[in-house]
C-alpha cells in the first residue's frame, strides 16, 4: 500500500499550465493519492467552472484513480463538495491509515490551528487572499513566523479532543511552513505554491517528503 499525499496546491482557473501538467504528471505514478485541503480555491470558483476549466485534464485524471479529498479552510465541504465528490471516491475532514504497523493521522490543520481563514466575511476573502500569498512570495520570514505559530499551535491542541491519538503520525498541511520531526510524531508538507513545494508519499517503508520545484513558476 502506498498513497500520495498532496497539500496546499490552491489551484485557480488560471493556475499556469506548467503547474497542471506537473501534478497531472505526478498523480499518473500514484494509485492512492489524499488530498489534504486547499486543493483549490473553492470559496471564488462556482463548480462547472472549475470543473470545464483548463484543469478538466487534472481533475480527470484525479477521477480514475483512488482518492480521498480532505476538506481544508480555502475548500471547505458547503464549497468544495461537488467538486470533491468528482474527483475522489472518500471525502472528509481527516483520514486515518495504517502501513506496516505505522498508524497516520492525516488532516490539513486549520481545525487545530486558529485563526481560520472561514471566519473572514466573503467580500474579504479575496483580498485577504492575494495579500497572503504576495506576503509568503516576497515576504517568507513573515510566512515562516506565522506558519511556525500555527504548527506550534497544532502541536500544542492536537490531544485535546480525543481525535488524535498519541500513536499516530499525524500529517498536515495549512500553515505553508515545512516540519520534518518523526520524533514529536509531526509532519507538515508546507505549501505548494509559486515555484515549488513539498509532496508526501507513506508506504511499507515508513513516509519520505520530496521537495519539488515547476520549470517555471508554478
Amino acid at each position: 500500500m502506498e498513497y500520495l499525499i498532496l497539500s496546499d496546491s490552491h489551484f485557480e482557473v488560471g493556475t499556469k499550465t506548467v503547474k497542471i501538467n506537473f501534478y497531472t504528471n505526478l498523480i499518473s505514478k500514484y494509485d492512492n493519492i489524499i488530498l489534504n485541503g486547499d486543493f483549490y480555491e473553492a470559496k471564488f470558483i462556482k463548480p462547472n467552472t472549475f470543473l470545464n476549466s483548463k484543469l478538466k485534464p487534472l481533475l480527470d485524471a484525479l477521477h480514475s484513480k483512488n482518492v480521498v479529498y480532505l476538506y481544508g479552510n480555502h475548500d471547505p465541504e458547503v464549497d468544495a463538495k461537488r467538486v470533491a465528490e468528482y474527483i475522489s471516491n472518500e471525502q472528509a475532514i481527516y483520514k486515518k491509515v495504517e502501513i506496516n504497523g505505522q498508524k497516520y493521522h492525516i488532516e490539513h490543520g486549520n481545525r487545530l490551528a486558529p485563526p481560520d481563514s472561514d471566519n473572514y466575511p466573503d467580500w474579504l476573502l479575496r483580498p485577504m487572499n492575494f495579500i497572503g500569498g504576495m506576503i509568503q512570495k516576497f515576504l517568507p520570514f513573515v510566512t515562516m513566523y506565522m506558519g511556525t505559530k500555527w504548527n506550534n499551535s497544532v502541536i500544542e491542541k492536537r490531544y485535546n479532543d480525543g481525535i488524535i491519538k498519541q500513536n499516530e503520525l499525524l500529517i498536515c498541511g495549512h500553515t505553508h511552513v515545512t516540519v520534518n520531526r518523526p520524533e514529536i510524531n509531526y509532519i507538515n508538507s508546507g505549501s505548494s505554491m509559486f515555484n515549488g513545494g513539498n509532496y508526501i508519499v507513506i508506504n511499507e517503508t515508513g513516509y519520505k517528503i520530496y521537495p519539488f520545484r515547476c520549470l517555471d513558476n508554478c
